[in-house]
């Protein structure tokens, strides 16, 4: 459970019931209390938010450094009381309030923006990437639109950046933009391959079904074709005399004796016929 806010003494030459007007209306807008944090990246997320709440309010300088100063709260505010010891706030403004606040929560600058200049999407989405991007930019050297976009650019994958540095856009929104459209298309390119894979895969696992099954193939018309020619060649082998099979009727051993037409009788035909 956090302890109960401690409300701290206006100091420096901002005006007091202009700074109790500022307070409420920072209070209005979402402002949290800092009750400070071992973790860098939740103090610039803090830190942050307080800047854009700042961008929607007409404060001066030193009327931001008395804003910030009043959301500190447990060990946040006793570091201030220390530092309001060793030196006189009294004329600090925003910018001598961030160099202390950095000097507290950030010692470990030189190896963030250590890490902002070698990194690389890797394995990372685009959108993973520039989240990333966006975070340790915090903590580097100034830059101007154009070198975000090329520092951008320079850590895409080779896929993308390929397709992203002939068009020399201009900012770092177009180049993430840009960044995310290609990576979806060839998302997309990669599921059609796969997709025309699978369906190649399934049409011949079909075909050797059938194969087998003697119901498609060379095989099976060869075998069909061999048992007909066995059947016809069994067919024309067939004598039509006996009836027996492996002669024809000219080769037959078994000639039919001449018989006569008239008494039906072998031996003679008809018109040697006596019986009538």
């Amino acid at each position: 459970m956090e302890p109960e806010p401690i409300v701290p003494t206006i100091t420096g030459h901002a005006d007091s019931s202009r700074i109790v007007e500022l307070v409420r209306e920072l209070r209005e807008l979402g402002a949290e209390p800092f009750y400070g944090t071992r973790s860098y990246m939740k103090a610039d997320e803090w830190f942050g938010n307080i800047e854009n709440l700042f961008e929607m309010m007409e404060c001066s300088e030193v009327e931001k450094k008395e804003l910030t100063v009043f959301l500190l709260q447990g060990k946040a505010r006793s570091w201030w009381d220390e530092v309001k010891k060793a030196e006189d706030v009294s004329l600090m403004d925003w910018e001598g309030f961030k160099t202390v606040f950095y000097a507290k929560y950030f010692p470990a600058k030189d190896r963030l923006e250590a890490s902002f200049l070698s990194l690389e999407q890797g394995s990372l989405s685009v959108g993973d990437y520039e989240a990333k991007f966006s975070k340790l930019l915090r903590f580097a050297q100034p830059m101007t639109e154009v070198q975000k976009a090329r520092k951008f650019e320079l850590g895409l994958v080779d896929d993308i950046r390929s397709s992203v540095v002939n068009l020399r856009l201009q900012t770092l929104t177009e180049v993430v933009d840009c960044a995310i459209a290609v990576e979806k298309t060839i998302e997309l390119y990669i599921q059609h391959q796969n997709r025309q894979r699978d369906y190649r895969g399934k049409g011949k696992a079909s075909a050797q079904c059938m194969c087998a099954s003697g119901e498609h193939g060379g095989t099976g018309k060869r075998q069909r074709g061999r048992a007909a020619i066995h059947a016809q060649q069994t067919r024309t082998s067939e004598c039509y005399n006996c009836s027996e099979v492996g002669h024809l009727r000219r080769d037959c051993p078994k000639s039919k004796a001449q018989c006569c037409f008239n008494c039906k009788q072998p031996g003679h035909l008809a018109k040697d016929c006596t019986q009538g």
